[in-house]
């Protein structure tokens, strides 16, 4: 797992075009990220 943080549209949406299907968009997830730390 990677954990990327964009600060604009653009940023997010390179990121997205970078890695393909492999990449998730995830809106909220605090509980998950620590979980999983």
């Amino acid at each position: 797992m990677q954990y990327e943080a964009p600060t604009t549209i653009d940023q997010a949406v390179a990121l997205l075009n970078n890695t393909g299907n492999a990449s998730r968009v995830l809106a909220g997830g605090t509980d998950l990220l620590v979980q999983l730390r």
